[in-house]
């Protein structure tokens, strides 16, 4: 179902109805196959950490690496469309940059600034999970996340995945459903492990406080926002003036 203020979806529906072929039916936006009903042999696999508390550490960390990357000046140097604008870290970013009575060095603004940020997205990764374990279409092939995607990890996923590749239909479908396997179990501890979730408590490994990391990102943060601001005005001041 479509609400009328869904603009992401409405202007997809749209998209994809001017750019689809008309055989002279109406367009309705409903999905009327899947790959299967025309022939394909689809196996669908989830790389699901063991630990939920230990990916939550990995989330805010690759959220550290970000912004140590220069997520902030990215978001002041390049162009954003609207909706990119609404995305995770973009988003937080902005509103970062728009906060009443900026000043320099503020750790404290950039410490609300990295919890807000932190926050989205492990709640994203919390309904990509929830996504997931509703649907059984998916085999759940269990990552030990703790290894910091070690290669010995990725071999253990890629020779599990490869397992299930080589079977049969008939047995990829029964291993599937059956409640004794590996991703019927990984799918129980992976659903139990939510329930926990609510004591994770976050902590910083890169932008610590008082570290060379923090210093460099946050006087960058400084000057991008001084940008940022002369931006606007002069955006607003072409606004104006036309």
């Amino acid at each position: 179902m479509l609400f009328e203020n869904d603009w992401y979806r409405l202007r997809r529906c749209l998209e994809v109805a001017y750019s689809t072929p008309s055989d002279g039916a109406a367009f309705t936006g409903v999905k009327t196959g899947e790959l299967e009903s025309y022939g394909f042999d689809v196996r669908c696999f989830f790389l699901c950490p063991t630990d939920r508390m230990s990916h939550y550490a990995v989330v805010d960390r690759r959220c550290e690496r970000m912004l140590v990357n220069g997520l902030v000046r990215e978001t002041v140097v390049f162009p954003l469309s609207d909706m990119v604008q609404k995305a995770i870290g973009y988003r937080q970013v902005l509103e970062y940059l728009n906060r009443d009575h900026a000043r320099e060095k503020d750790e404290a603004a950039f410490d609300e600034f990295i919890g807000n940020f932190q926050s989205a997205t492990r709640r994203y990764a919390k309904r990509q999970m929830q996504w997931y374990l509703k649907d059984s279409n998916f085999v759940f092939v269990p990552v030990d996340v703790s290894q910091g995607g070690s290669e010995a990890t990725s071999e253990v996923a890629a020779n599990a995945i490869m397992y299930h590749v080589g079977l049969s239909r008939a047995e990829y479908d029964k291993q599937r459903k059956q409640p004794e396997t590996d991703n019927a179990k990984t799918r129980r501890i992976n659903e139990s492990q939510g329930k926990g979730m609510k004591l994770f408590k976050s902590q910083r490994e890169i932008l610590t406080k008082g570290s060379d990391a923090l210093n460099r990102v946050l006087a960058d943060a400084d000057d991008c926002h001084s940008q940022y601001i002369s931006n606007k005005l002069q955006k607003q001041t072409k606004k104006r003036t036309h």
